[in-house]
């Protein structure tokens, strides 16, 4: 074989891959829903750490309390973790949606703003709930989706649900400078909890508990 055949080749069968990928993605509704949705939270969840900075040096006291709201958001996520090793819920989904929602507490209370101990405490509850979503969502993942194709899939979740985030990242600042911090963090984290609560519409997020056997298996 030459090089070029054997070049066309690989990029035939990367082709095929991401077809077949796609294919198991669009194929279950609860997938690429939360992906789409996420997509969407992850680019919002950037006013979090460009603004927090922020409202922190202008309202909260300084440096000291931004490292103690991302202190908090990481005891968070240390105590989410925990939490996933001993909950086992019928309805992995339905729950992961609904502590997901935590994540914007943090948004909403540097929006007003709090004090800083309110935030902190709102921090830890959003890492926690960012932590358990993330490990039952995961765990749905490799229980539903056949061990063939779950790799492609989780390639689109982690390339669809992080896509913008970067765009979130770009835009965050300018339009703050537009319309102001408090009002960009009170709209982002009205969307986030939007985008997050529309989920909970979709019937197999709210119903999904073992084996997906509906699915189709590839």
């Amino acid at each position: 074989m030459t090089e070029t055949g054997r070049a066309g080749g690989e990029r035939s069968s990367f082709l095929h891959d991401l077809r077949d990928g796609w294919r198991e993605v669009t194929a279950r509704t609860w997938v690429w829903t939360i992906i789409l949705a996420f997509s969407v939270v992850n680019m919002l969840n950037a006013s979090f750490f460009v603004l927090g900075p922020v409202v922190s040096r202008s309202d909260l006291g300084g440096a000291g309390a931004w490292a103690a709201i991302l202190a908090g958001f990481g005891v968070g996520q240390v105590a989410g973790a925990i939490t996933a090793l001993h909950v086992k819920p019928g309805r992995p989904l339905l729950v992961a949606v609904l502590v997901a929602e935590l994540a914007a507490a943090p948004i909403l209370l540097l929006a007003v703003p709090a004090s800083a101990g309110a935030i902190v405490l709102a921090a830890v509850l959003g890492g926690g709930g960012v932590m358990l979503f993330n490990t039952l969502w995961e765990t749905t993942l490799q229980q539903n989706v056949p061990i063939e194709a779950l790799s492609r899939v989780s390639a689109y979740d982690w390339f669809g649900s992080l896509t913008l985030a970067p765009i979130g990242f770009a835009i965050v600042g300018p339009l703050s400078d537009a319309i102001g911090v408090s009002t960009t963090l009170w709209a982002t984290a009205v969307i986030d909890v939007a985008c997050v609560s529309a989920l909970l519409l979709v019937r197999d997020v709210r119903t999904i508990g073992g084996l997906d056997t509906a699915a189709p298996q590839t």
